[in-house]
């Protein structure tokens, strides 16, 4: 995972493999519902991970909207 605005650059497999739980787990929230309702605890839920897991890899819930914009905005511009 290339340098993502919002998050915490993970080091390890396993702590890249969290962040991208947790963007994949953004994505299918915002479908279902506005992002202002979705709070970090369902997006825990989502994901399978722990809040301090979630916070140990974004600052606060708005860096993971930016992340998941940062990501798709990486990948249509490789395209």
């Amino acid at each position: 995972m290339e340098q993502v605005r919002g998050v915490v650059p993970p080091k390890q497999r396993r702590s890249r493999e969290t962040v991208e739980r947790i963007l994949r787990a953004t994505e299918e929230l915002v479908f279902e519902r506005p992002f202002r309702e979705i709070t970090v605890q369902d997006l825990c839920i989502a994901a399978d991970v722990s809040s301090s897991s979630f916070y140990a890899r974004f600052p606060a819930k708005e860096d993971v909207l930016l992340a998941v914009f940062d990501l798709h905005s990486c990948e249509a511009r490789d395209d």
